[in-house]
């Protein structure tokens, strides 16, 4: 894990998104105390939450920051007898794409009396609208980025299931050829999370879905 480090020479102490949490939505910084003037470095497509006692206090950019009350005066209330700060960081990476999900429909009839099962498997990508509304309501403070993959992964599984079960029992598809249902559960399911921006996401698309009946 990236901690403070000196560049050679000396300078300013500096903290990034740690090396072993580079794929992670959400990535804690391994460390609670930053010096004064420490550099903090925010990449391309992320997001900074500055957290304090288990509040977002302050939300940086991509870019290079030097962290100084001159430059951003809520670190004030952080500053601590040192005159450095007494602050968590959270990495919070703004694309998600490709994650992985399935799940399994256990019983289906159709209008003709056909019955049987299916799985369906797939992926998806979103983009993080708001990181401190992400964290806030699905992380938490500790960062934990798997509450939040699993909550969207159930969203998108009860979508899926409930589109796809009342077509088959009203007649739209049948069992025999529900599988072929994938290509308009990708898009009627996407409109459907809109509520997803109250928890500071988007869902951007739905792909590479397949049906299996069983």
């Amino acid at each position: 894990m990236v901690q403070f480090m000196k560049p050679a020479g000396g300078g300013a102490m500096m903290a990034a998104r740690p090396d072993d949490k580079q794929g992670d939505l959400v990535a804690p910084f391994g460390a609670d105390h930053l010096s004064a003037n420490a550099q903090v470095v925010v990449e391309a497509h992320e997001g900074l939450l500055v957290m304090c006692n288990g509040a977002v206090a302050g939300v940086l950019g991509p870019g290079r920051h030097t962290l100084s009350v001159q430059s951003y005066p809520f670190l004030q209330n952080l500053q601590d007898p040192t005159g450095g700060f007494r602050m968590t960081l959270l990495f919070v990476s703004q694309r998600v794409r490709g994650v992985q999900f399935g799940g399994r429909i256990d019983s289906m009839v159709d209008n003709q009396g056909g019955e049987g099962g299916a799985t369906l498997f797939g992926t998806y990508s979103l983009d993080v609208i708001d990181p401190a509304r992400l964290v806030m309501q699905l992380v938490g403070a500790d960062g934990d980025s798997q509450a939040a993959i699993s909550w969207v992964t159930a969203q998108l599984k009860q979508l899926l299931e409930g589109c796809l079960v009342e077509w088959v029992s009203g007649g739209y598809y049948t069992i025999q050829n529900a599988q072929t249902a994938a290509r308009k559960l990708v898009e009627a399911v996407p409109p459907h999370c809109a509520h997803f921006a109250e928890y500071g996401l988007k869902l951007l698309s739905i792909d590479n879905l397949k049906i299996q009946m069983r």
